[in-house]
């Protein structure tokens, strides 16, 4: 299995980033390539990003490296919100936080896949009701 895999769970609306094992700084600058082709090709005026982290066990934390690499994706007009699943690194979480913060991107923090897809559902009615409509 890919340490980064992407796949649209609503498409143009919804893409989810499973993180597997080891990240290296490189499968992260990969990665945010494939988010940002995402972002562009958004079928709407926003899309959201939903993060598992449930099966990484190491990442890059390095706030400078960050802060060079992820801004195609967080400075993209039409990103909206990323939700994470599964943090349970205490220090990765709060380089997330704060690099969410210095680019002013709503950032939230869920147990489980479920409850993040539970979460944007309250959050976009479209989303709601494609996540009904696919059930």
């Amino acid at each position: 299995m890919m340490p980064i895999t992407s796949e649209w769970v609503i498409e143009g609306l919804l893409l989810e980033q499973t993180y597997v094992g080891d990240i290296s700084l490189e499968e992260l600058v990969e990665e945010t390539g494939v988010a940002t082709a995402a972002l562009d090709s958004a079928r709407g005026q926003h899309m959201y990003i939903l993060v598992d982290n449930s099966r990484t066990t190491s990442s890059p934390d390095n706030l400078k490296e960050l802060r060079q690499i992820l801004p195609p994706v967080l400075r993209h007009p039409k990103l909206a919100m990323i939700v994470v699943s599964g943090q349970n690194n205490p220090l990765l979480r709060f380089v997330e936080q704060t690099i969410a913060a210095m680019f002013g991107i709503p950032l939230w923090f869920v147990a489980t896949r479920a409850d993040a897809l539970r979460y944007l559902a309250m959050t976009d009615r479209h989303i709601a009701a494609l996540l009904e409509d696919a059930s």
